[in-house]
């Protein structure tokens, strides 16, 4: 998987601008309304967490001027650090001390990015709420009656069949 194609298409679907950065091939900046950003691909954990700061800080100072000019963008800046490389478990808190870590941007840093769904996960701060609700295929009339089973047997025969409302209105008044 190429990491940064992938999370190119995820934000650019989602409405994102999405620019590659001329001088870097593992880096592309974003951007819509109210966010600007930045998603870098290191090729180790360990680069990740030795660079981050100097990739964040080049950054800022790049958008500088417009952010002084967008103060409220200012408040959504996020630096996107991907590494598909799995971290060792020693390094897990460092990678946690990074998103912690409010100084100039609000930060994503993931390593072992080798799927899809690991990517969408890392980008879930900056995608709109999905949902993901599976309805069991089964079927629809049993569903309905395993959930009024509560219900008297014959109102729910009655729903299910073509007995007159007024009948089932008064089985309901009869067995409230």
């Amino acid at each position: 998987m190429n990491l940064l194609d992938e999370a190119r298409v995820a934000l650019a679907q989602v409405g994102f601008r999405v620019t590659t950065v001329s001088e870097a091939s593992d880096t592309i900046h974003f951007e819509d309304e109210s966010v600007l950003g930045f998603v870098k691909v290191f090729d180790t954990p360990d680069r990740l967490l030795s660079s981050w700061e100097k990739d964040q800080d080049s950054f800022l100072r790049r958008y500088a001027t417009a952010l002084r000019a967008e103060p409220a963008k200012a408040w959504n800046v996020y630096s996107v650090l991907l590494c598909e490389g799995a971290s060792r478990p020693e390094l897990l808190l460092r990678f946690e001390e990074i998103e912690e870590d409010f100084r100039g941007s609000r930060k994503i840093a993931r390593a072992g990015m080798v799927t899809g769904p690991s990517l969408d996960r890392a980008l879930l701060p900056l995608l709109p709420i999905r949902s993901f609700a599976v309805l069991d295929v089964g079927d629809p009339v049993e569903r309905l009656r395993s959930r009024l089973r509560d219900v008297a047997p014959n109102v729910v025969e009655g729903l299910l069949g073509t007995t007159p409302v007024d009948i089932i209105a008064t089985w309901l008044a009869e067995h409230p």
